[in-house]
């Protein structure tokens, strides 16, 4: 076997079960700690679904949705810009200033999703599910959105929901061009 210890797959480009990578091709064991990053994640990412829908329910008006989707759609194309950025970085390349700074900026407001929320420590997870999660993700946001929907028109709205679909689609119609704009 040619992999460096706790690697596996075609090139050795996945951590084995109960492994995560911490860089440098280099794969360490999972601790309990580590699913926290996950659940705080889907948290995160709930509360934020039940805010849009609070904020676009309450009527603040097309000002309170347009300002919501131009501060959605500028931080998704600056997480994409510094992103795309960071793979200068990783050239070997030599530099010269101010290119060199700013490419340490940029390293520092990058990151790898997968390594933030540790997939690995989670389960066993295949490159392929890694990559339908990412595609899948406005998908699932939006069944947390309905979620949220169905919670509001029961709870506030007794069940009108015939009443409240507007108040989804604009949500869900939000989301998407934010993913949309953010990814092309």
């Amino acid at each position: 076997e040619t992999c460096n210890d706790g690697r596996e797959g075609i090139a050795c480009s996945s951590c084995k079960e109960g492994m995560m990578p911490v860089g440098g091709g280099v794969c360490m064991p999972c601790t309990g700690g580590d699913k926290v990053p996950f659940a705080l994640v889907i948290f995160l990412v709930s509360v934020a679904c039940v805010a849009a829908y609070a904020a676009i329910d309450r009527g603040g008006g097309a000002q309170l949705a347009h300002a919501g989707l131009l501060l959605g759609i500028s931080a998704g194309l600056f997480v994409g810009l510094m992103q795309q950025l960071s793979i200068l970085g990783k050239l070997d390349i030599q530099y010269t200033e101010p290119l060199v700074t700013f490419l340490r900026v940029v390293k520092v407001v990058t990151f790898d999703v997968e390594d933030l929320i540790r997939l690995n420590c989670i389960g066993k997870v295949s490159a392929l599910a890694r990559f339908t999660t990412k595609v899948c993700m406005i998908f699932a946001t939006c069944v947390v959105v309905v979620l949220v929907h169905i919670g509001f028109v029961v709870v506030k709205y007794h069940g009108r929901f015939h009443e409240r679909m507007p108040t989804l689609i604009s949500v869900i119609g939000t989301l998407a061009m934010v993913f949309y704009i953010s990814v092309t």
